[in-house]
C-alpha cells in the first residue's frame, strides 16, 4: 500500500506541477491528496520557502485527458480566498476571461502572460459564495491565433463544497491557517 500511495503522489506532482502556472507553489511534494470526482483536495510543502499550500483544484489531476482550464481555489488567511483559472488552449495574453456561476453575474478579469485569470480578495469570496451554493461553474475567453475560437468550458460544483472543506481542514492540519474558530 505505501508504494501505491508513493507512486500516486508522484503521478499526481507530475500532472500537477507542470500544468499550474503557480508551480512554484507546489514545488516540493504532495502532502495530502484526495479526489472529490470533478475536484481534488491538494496540499504540497515547498521546500524552498518552507511553507505549505493547499487548493481545491478542477479537474482532478486524475483526468485521463489533459485539461484546457485549471481552476484552483485556496484560502490565504482565515476567511480570505484566491481563484484563479489557467487557459492551456490557444488564448491571448491580455484577453477578457470570465467566469460565471449558473446564471450569474460574470466575474471578468484580464489574463496575464501566463495565461492565468486572478480574482482578489472581495471578488474571490463572492466567487467561493457561489460555487459552493451553484451547480455549474462557465469558464470563457477568446481564442488566439489563425484558427481562434472561443474557449468555453464547463465545470461541475457538486463536488467542490467537499474538495474545498477538505482544503480548508489541511491548511489548519498543516499549520499554515490558524483561526479561532476553524471550519
Amino acid at each position: 500500500m505505501p508504494h501505491r500511495f508513493h507512486r500516486l503522489a508522484i503521478a499526481v506532482a507530475a500532472i500537477v506541477l507542470p500544468a499550474s502556472a503557480v508551480a512554484a507553489d507546489l514545488a516540493g511534494y504532495v502532502l495530502y491528496f484526495q479526489s472529490f470526482g470533478d475536484w481534488s483536495a491538494i496540499c504540497a510543502r515547498d521546500e524552498a520557502a518552507g511553507i505549505v499550500t493547499c487548493a481545491a483544484e478542477s479537474p482532478s489531476p486524475t483526468s485521463a485527458t489533459p485539461p484546457a482550464i485549471i481552476v484552483r481555489v485556496a484560502e490565504t488567511e482565515s476567511g480570505t480566498f484566491a481563484v484563479s483559472a489557467i487557459f492551456r488552449a490557444n488564448v491571448a495574453s491580455g484577453a477578457l476571461a470570465a467566469l460565471r456561476v449558473d446564471d450569474g453575474a460574470d466575474h471578468v478579469g484580464p489574463l496575464d502572460a501566463g495565461y492565468e485569470v486572478h480574482f482578489g480578495p472581495g471578488e474571490s469570496g463572492a466567487l467561493v459564495s457561489e460555487m459552493l451554493d451553484g451547480r455549474l461553474l462557465s469558464l470563457r475567453a477568446a481564442g488566439f491565433g489563425s484558427n481562434a475560437q472561443a474557449i468555453h468550458v464547463g465545470v461541475p460544483l457538486a463536488a467542490f463544497g467537499s474538495a474545498f472543506n477538505q482544503m480548508r481542514v489541511s491548511l489548519r492540519q498543516h499549520g499554515r491557517i490558524r483561526d479561532l474558530n476553524p471550519p
